[in-house]
């Protein structure tokens, strides 16, 4: 059996990739700030990532931790999906907001994926980031999220080419898709929840386990010639001319 590593576990998107993942026979080692809400036979690790871009020891220590849980299995993939959504105006952005942003977003996937490239090359593996639509197509008080998950898509291409023989790596860009973060921007408002789907190609909003079986392909040997794409998983909302909402 081969692991998997999955940030952000015990979020939307996150526990779909993990229930697809295991259905798929990985091994899956969860992490994530929160305390885990996916399914208990997984292993679960409570660990705030952007303890690691300052700190050696604590990265140090989330590598002898995450070896501990894989329980000798190889790691096959890396997911990097743990994100924070910022939305604020221009004028009310402060550097706390860019930096914690900067830090999960951007930084946070770079170091992990550092941190575990020997492993990963190991087993010809591979690291995939979950992005966004907003890396290209975006909307006002969106600019934090927006950049970091512009770089992000843009540092999934660069790391590409360095690591291409050994580790490859790939981006997931969704768009509107169901999640608790999204429906909790239409609580109270089912109208304005019903005009997005309508303005969706689809005249739906995307399932998180469409894009978690999205990430199981990408991340198996079936995608081995596959790498620094950016997938967009979005019904089709890009190709549209605006976004109203």
């Amino acid at each position: 059996m081969q692991s998997v590593i999955i940030t952000g576990a015990s979020g939307g998107i996150g526990r779909e990739l993990v229930k697809e993942f295991k259905l798929a026979n990985y091994h899956v080692v969860g992490i994530d700030a929160s305390p885990t809400s996916v399914s208990s036979d997984i292993d679960f690790l409570q660990f705030d990532l952007s303890r690691i871009i300052d700190d050696h020891q604590s990265r140090e220590a989330l590598k002898s931790s995450i070896l501990e849980l894989t329980h000798g299995n190889q790691i096959k993939a890396l997911v990097n999906n743990a994100a924070i959504q910022n939305v604020k105006p221009f004028l009310e952005i402060d550097s706390d907001d860019w930096s914690l942003s900067l830090r999960i977003n951007l930084l946070a996937p770079f170091f992990l994926s550092q941190l575990l490239y020997q492993e990963l090359a190991i087993a010809h593996g591979s690291v995939l980031n979950i992005s966004s639509i907003h890396a290209s197509q975006t909307k006002k008080g969106f600019s934090i999220y927006a950049t970091t998950k512009a770089a992000l898509s843009s540092l999934t291409k660069i790391l590409a080419i360095e690591l291409g023989s050994q580790v490859r790596v790939n981006a997931i860009e969704p768009g509107a898709i169901s999640t608790q973060m999204l429906e909790a921007g239409f609580e109270g408002d089912p109208e304005r929840r019903k005009s997005l789907a309508e303005l969706q190609p689809m005249k739906r909003i995307g399932l998180p386990s469409e894009v978690a079986k999205l990430a199981v392909f990408m991340t198996s040997d079936d995608a081995r010639f596959v790498n620094g794409s950016t997938f967009a998983i979005d019904g089709g909302i890009r190709n549209q001319l605006h976004d109203p909402l």
